[in-house]
Order: C-alpha cells, then structure tokens, then sequence
C-alpha cells in the first residue's frame, strides 16, 4: 500500500492544484483594466517623476535656443510584500478518507480562492486610502487625492467636493479633468476619463447616470451628454470598505497604477509532518504595488 504522504501527493496533482489555478485566477473585480501589472526581480523599486518643459518662446533670426532642464520632482517606493496561506490534512483523514479527490479538489478550490481574492483586495488599497496618507504617501508627501502643489506653483485638488451619485458633480469633474487639468509644468494635462470605480451598493445610481438617454431624475428630459462624450466604463469594486467613495480614473492612471510580481503564487508539494501526523501543503505568493502619479485620478469621499 502507498503511504500516505505518496498518496497525498498523486492526489496534490491530479485533484489539488489544478483547482487552485483555476480559482485564484477568478476576479472579484476588474482592476486590471486601470492598472499596469509586470514583474520584477527586486525586493523593492523605485519611481522617479520627472515635469517636462514649457511652452517654445518666441525668437528672431540669430537668437540663442532656450534650453530647460528636466528635473525629478521626486520617486514613489514600490516594496514587496510576501503573502502566506497552507493547508493541512491529518494522516487518519487521508487514509481512512474514501473520497480523497472530492477533498483534495475541495481544499484546492479553498486556498486558490482566497490568494485571488487578496491579490484583489491588495489592489483596493490605493483607493481606500486616497484620502489619508495611511498607506501611501505621495511623492509631494500628501495623499493621492488631496490638495497637491505642482511645480509651477499653482494649486490642483483632486479630491472633488464631497457628493454622492450625482449628474451635474459628475459633468462639472469630467469636464475640469478633459479642458482644464495642468501637468506638473502647467500645460494642460491631455489623458481623458475612461472609467468610474465604485462600490456596488451604489452600482443602480451609477448605472442610472452614465446608462441613460436623458438626464436621470428630472421632468425636462434634456439629453444625457456624459453617456455621449465620455463613454466611462462602470467598475464595481466590493473590497471598497468605504461604501460611499467614487474615482474617475484617467487613461495615464493605468500606467501610474503599478503592481509587479517577485513571485507569483507558488503552490508546493504536500510534506510530512511527522509530529502531527499529518501532510501539509503551503502556498505563497510575493508583489508589490505602488501609484507613481495622481493627475490621473479624481476621488470623493461621497455620502
């Protein structure tokens, strides 16, 4: 007869991993379609952010060109972080177990299930904290959405006066971030709004402002212009653990909404613990996240 550890691990194989592939690769929501995902082979990464140049002056003949220096503004620390999760079969179950593979499939399912998920709730994280510095600090040294000094001089607030669901808060955010946004050298910033990041308890007024024809909750009927020239696309995120928050995310956001993998889930080979005569199979998983910039994205509080 096999032992059991020899047991345990053809059925790791055959009824064990493949479940756990499938269920960590399930998403809870769509966070990939605002973030940029890579690799890297470091324990932690750092972002420089450069501003770019001014508007060319005018000249005559024979005149000097002016030449600008772009300089760093700052860097944004990316670090990696490692996430642990096994499970663990006594040797009796294993043995006396008649559906073996019915469990091994059950328990595969489990700890597949529950790496996806944290993967997706890590990448909640920026935007359950834009508003404080608790997670991430900025490379100015104030939260993502906040009031931010850029290097001009001037002022930008990305976080938008506080306001649930409503049409006109919307239209006037969508169009200041489209027409009247400034870069970090004060020209106007050119990225335009892709999408809307909610939680789903407030998925039926979302869906009701940017899904109509007209304009939602009023006699008039007046044509609905957001649908029209911005075509956001709705995100739902339930690991959101503040309800009420809501982000217009730009299109350069994806490129400054970093995650990169040092090690992607690694599932191991059960292993004999002879002490508690049992086998154990860990898991583990390592990645970092870090946003570099936050002219890309707009952020309310809501209520």
């Amino acid at each position: 007869m096999a032992s059991t550890l020899t047991m345990a691990r053809a059925v790791s194989l055959t009824d064990y991993q493949p479940e756990v592939r499938k269920k960590a690769d399930k998403r809870t929501w769509e966070h990939e379609k605002i973030s940029k995902v890579g690799s890297t082979k470091r324990g932690q990464e750092k972002y420089p952010l450069y501003f770019g140049l001014p508007l060319p002056v005018p000249s005559g003949e024979l005149k000097p060109v002016p030449y600008y220096d772009i300089g760093e503004l700052g860097e944004s620390t990316l670090t990696v972080a490692k996430y642990l999760l096994g499970t663990r079969f006594s040797n009796e179950l294993i043995e006396d177990a008649w559906h073996l593979p019915n469990l091994m499939s059950d328990a595969g399912k489990a700890i597949g299930e529950s790496f996806g998920q944290m993967y997706d709730k890590l990448r909640t994280f920026p935007f359950d904290q834009a508003f404080a510095t608790t997670y991430q600090t900025m490379w100015d040294s104030a939260a993502m959405c906040a009031s931010h000094t850029l290097k001009d001089g001037t002022t930008y607030n990305n976080a938008l006066t506080t306001s649930p669901p409503d049409y006109d808060t919307l239209w006037s955010a969508l169009a200041a971030f489209t027409w009247t946004r400034k870069n970090h050298i004060g020209l106007i910033a050119t990225g335009k709004p892709i999408a809307l990041v909610c939680h789903p308890s407030y998925l039926q007024y979302w869906t009701k402002i940017l899904e109509n024809s007209v304009e939602p909750d009023t006699l008039e009927r007046n044509d609905q212009f957001i649908a029209k020239m911005y075509n956001l696309e709705l995100i739902p995120c339930p690991w959101l653990s503040t309800s009420t928050n809501w982000f217009v995310i730009g299109e350069e956001f994806k490129e400054d909404n970093i995650i990169l993998w040092r090690k992607k889930m690694v599932i191991d080979e059960p292993y004999e613990d002879k002490d508690f005569r049992a086998v154990k199979i860990p898991g583990e998983m390592r990645l970092g996240q870090v946003v570099k910039d936050y002219l890309g994205v707009l952020g309310n509080v809501g209520g």
